[in-house]
């Protein structure tokens, strides 16, 4: 009796030692912290919750190629029919209005195909052997900053942070048409950086980029996102999730040109679709339409689930044709004055001799308005190469 009585004793206990143990075989600790001292304890952590900028370029093509899929889909099942049969179009209008909307998309997913599928890489095995050989620095008070420093890059760490820290090396300061290449030392600042090792470059000459490890020519940028050099380089697009440089750059402006046409078709629509979904058939009130109202109609069955879908895409429409709107300004302000975005962020002083045709000439191809209708960059290449420009005056 006395030896059953111990082994359920020595059971007992084990069976509480373990259970005081969590997952990792840890022992638990009583936690005796408020919801507000968890709280605080968890915002400190918000570095685990931040999301890098390779991240985001690929959440946001992602988005935007859902929402154009999305909206052609349920704009031609629900918004357009609703809309058609509330204001009695007829039947030769709608099929216009139908090819037309067809048409848009097609232009939009062509045009963005090709902004991701053609690249302006300018690779070190382009460099001309028999140009002119890279000038010397106009200041250089430190030989070693043209070697290229690297950080130590620790195998436990995440590898996109020793991406971005390799790629940080290089910083450019602005300066009457000078780039300033400074090499940084790890773990250093800009306020700190040593004045000795900064190296000056004129901006119209050929440049060392220390991440590729050769020569790149003027307008030549290297990308820390796509990890290349690109040619005449504007900007990195986050919505398409590409560099935008000398070779698809026509494709980006025909992609936000038709863009903000369909856009601005696709709030119309939606537009008159409020009204007949509220007033003509009655199945939407005007609290409706904002998404979080929609989505609790749906959960208590009020509404139908395409509705919360419908109003998402509308959301997104919208966000998509400010963007647009705003990439087509910054893309006629930049062909105007004949500079890049970068040279135009930078303040970087050009005296560009083209016309604006000429401009768009340069851009496009011969017949620049025919991209507006095919993509065109295989039957009127561009006549510049990229490393020469001798419309600049300098």
């Amino acid at each position: 009796m006395y030896r059953c009585i111990t082994e359920v004793r020595e059971q007992t206990r084990i069976l509480q030692f373990w259970g005081k143990r969590n997952r990792k075989g840890k022992m638990a600790t009583e936690d005796n912290r408020s919801l507000a001292e968890k709280y605080k304890e968890l915002y400190n952590k918000k570095d685990k919750f931040q999301i890098t900028q390779k991240e985001i370029n690929q959440i946001l093509p992602t988005w935007l190629v859902l929402t154009m899929i999305g909206a052609c889909y349920y704009g031609q099942r629900y918004i357009t029919p609703a809309v058609h049969s509330s204001f009695e179009v007829p039947l030769i209008i709608e099929m216009g209005l139908y090819g037309m909307m067809y048409g848009i998309f097609g232009e939009m997913i062509v045009n963005l195909w090709f902004i991701r599928s053609v690249k302006s890489t300018f690779a070190k095995e382009e460099e001309e052997i028999e140009r002119a050989p890279t000038p010397e620095p106009v200041e250089e008070m430190d030989r070693a900053a043209e070697v290229p420093y690297k950080a130590p890059v620790n195998p436990e760490e995440n590898t996109d942070e020793n991406e971005n820290k390799e790629s940080m090396v290089w910083m450019r300061y602005r300066g009457n048409g000078q780039i300033y290449a400074v090499t940084m030392k790890e773990n250093e600042s800009k306020d700190s950086m040593d004045p000795a090792r900064t190296v000056m470059y004129p901006y119209w000459s050929w440049k060392p980029c220390l991440i590729c490890q050769h020569s790149r020519p003027p307008r030549t940028h290297h990308c820390p996102i796509c990890n290349e050099c690109m040619l005449r380089r504007d900007y990195h697009c986050f919505f398409t999730g590409r560099c935008i440089g000398m070779n698809n750059q026509r494709h980006f402006i025909v992609f936000s040109f038709w863009s903000v046409i369909g856009t601005t078709c696709s709030l119309i629509y939606s537009g008159l679709y409020v009204y007949v979904a509220i007033y003509d058939l009655g199945i939407l009130e005007w609290y409706d339409i904002f998404l979080p109202q929609t989505f609790i109609d749906w959960l208590f069955g009020n509404t139908e689930f395409y509705n919360v879908v419908i109003f998402f895409l509308i959301y997104s429409v919208f966000f998509f044709w400010l963007a647009c709107i705003r990439f087509s300004r910054e893309q006629f302000r930049s062909i105007r004055a004949g500079m890049t975005s970068f040279e135009m962020e930078n303040k970087i002083k050009i005296q560009n001799t083209n016309s604006f045709l000429e401009e768009l000439v340069s851009i496009f191809g011969p017949y620049w308005y025919a991209n507006f209708l095919f993509p065109m960059h295989l039957q009127f290449p561009l006549e510049g190469n990229g490393k020469d420009w001798p419309n600049i005056k300098q």
